[in-house]
């Protein structure tokens, strides 16, 4: 049984956390159950569960049942004019299976169910067109990551797909309640990256970034607007080791930015002046790195 016990400087929150793990089947099954407690002279307890299940039929597989709970406190511009409002509740749950293929092939797939409920508020480019008083949200999805080796290669491949993203809120016209799909979200996402090492103390980079189309709500407009897809890509190259002393060595990084030059934008999430902002085109950085090594 592992215990922490936390004091928050000014005496206004004391939160408890208790954690148990144990295997159920020697190397094959394992618990884990914890739960956190918070007191806080403002929200007075909250108590927030958590909990998971790891099986492990084979050396190469691991599948993982986690569920857990939270809650997250209004910040300064929520409770202006609305101190009495209580915190957010956060319930997760997660299904993961993990295959491994030899050494050089590691794949991880993950279904997700999220909702959000006494809900605080949102940036209006999430909230939606006509809808005020959002009560709950809801999004589900599944994710992939599979990470490669071979000789000098490297790389991952990432793959997201939401499956559902839902609100229940009320329509401000009607006064109704409503379950409408949630804004500013896209609802596909993939990555993929590839580094080769040259030499020793060379290397070389590219990364891509793939993020489909969504609808979102921009500026002062009120109206929803598409944003099209696109791919942001880098390349960087890295020059690593160069020795300063015995317990320490210098590493610089030179990326492109946006190598693809691809004009794209954002939502301007705030519900003021215009609806979308461009982002950068290609751009260089550079970037050095002093790894310090600890001494005995």
């Amino acid at each position: 049984m592992k215990k922490l016990l936390m004091k928050i400087t000014g005496d206004d929150r004391i939160p408890h956390f208790t954690q148990y793990i144990g295997a159920l089947i020697e190397d094959k099954l394992w618990l884990t159950l914890g739960v956190r407690w918070d007191n806080q002279n403002h929200y007075g307890n909250t108590l927030n569960p958590r909990c998971g299940l790891v099986y492990k039929p084979y050396e190469s597989n691991v599948i993982k049942v986690l569920y857990n709970e939270a809650y997250r406190e209004g910040n300064v511009f929520e409770l202006t004019g609305k101190p009495e409002l209580d915190p957010a509740k956060m319930r997760g749950g997660e299904i993961s299976f993990h295959q491994g293929f030899g050494e050089h092939v590691q794949t991880e797939f993950v279904y997700y169910n999220n909702t959000v409920s006494n809900f605080l508020g949102s940036v209006g480019s999430i909230i939606g067109e006509n809808v005020t008083s959002v009560e709950s949200q809801n999004v589900q999805g599944i994710e992939n990551l599979t990470r490669f080796s071979a000789n000098r290669f490297s790389g991952f491949f990432n793959a997201a797909y939401i499956l559902s993203a839902k609100q229940k809120a009320t329509d401000k016209t009607t006064g109704e309640k409503v379950n409408v799909d949630l804004l500013g979200l896209p609802y596909h996402r993939f990555s993929l990256g590839l580094s080769y090492e040259i030499s020793q103390h060379f290397g070389v980079s590219i990364l891509n970034h793939y993020i489909g189309s969504m609808d979102a709500i921009g500026g002062s407009s009120g109206k929803k607007i598409t944003f099209d897809s696109y791919n942001d890509m880098s390349l960087t190259f890295q020059f690593k080791s160069y020795t300063l002393t015995n317990d320490s060595n210098l590493t610089f990084y030179i990326s492109v930015k946006n190598l693809l030059d691809q004009e794209y934008y954002h939502p301007n999430i705030r519900r003021s002046g215009t609806e979308k902002f461009l982002q950068n085109g290609r751009y260089l950085i550079a970037r050095v790195a002093i790894n310090l090594k600890s001494s005995k």
